[in-house]
């Protein structure tokens, strides 16, 4: 059985894949560019962003949005973080958290998986700190500070730079909503 996924983002796709592999599931890429709606509701971001996919190549397709919460910062950057990351440094990120004393990010992973009649979402959130100091070289800003709970050591820039983002070790303590769209996805197709 196949499945769509519009991102341009190679991490996502690895770890979808991955768990994907996982259930038979052969995951396809389609890269285009989607406008993406102002919000600061997420799931009108994603209802919106999958629709607009689904008229763009015509078949069943899922899509992902992530919005970053950092209570401290009273929920910035929010669902604008991909903008955030084009504009700001990792520098940036730890002067802003500077004087505070609460360092939690939660990511918030969207999925949405749209067939021209129904949109199904899934979410999982990431619980995890910002660092005091960068660890590992990406070229997404925040991913040189965040390490998640489950993976209290390392941030998501050493796993990439180890080639690990898709490990199962990782993806096996890290709440993906791939875990929960992948069975529902083989379960809906296997009754059609």
């Amino acid at each position: 059985m196949e499945l769509k996924f519009v991102t341009g983002n190679a991490n996502k796709f690895k770890v979808a894949k991955a768990i994907c592999i996982q259930h038979d599931i052969n995951l396809e890429q389609i890269v285009i560019d989607l406008d993406e709606i102002q919000s600061e509701d997420p799931e009108q971001i994603i209802n919106a962003k999958v629709k607009a996919a689904y008229e763009a190549i015509g078949e069943p397709v899922v899509v992902s949005d992530d919005s970053w919460h950092m209570p401290a910062l009273n929920g910035f950057p929010g669902p604008y973080m991909k903008s955030i990351n084009h504009w700001f440094t990792t520098q940036d990120f730890l002067n802003l958290m500077a004087d505070k004393s609460d360092r939690t990010a939660i990511i918030i992973k969207l999925l949405a998986y749209y067939d021209g009649s129904t949109i199904t979402i899934f979410r999982k959130d990431t619980a995890g700190k910002l660092l005091k100091e960068p660890r590992g070289s990406s070229n997404t800003p925040i991913r040189n500070i965040f390490v998640g709970d489950a993976n209290p050591n390392t941030t998501l820039a050493e796993f990439d730079a180890l080639g690990q983002i898709d490990s199962p070790d990782r993806l096996n303590k890290e709440p993906e909503p791939w875990h929960d769209l992948a069975p529902w996805f083989k379960s809906t197709s296997q009754q059609i």
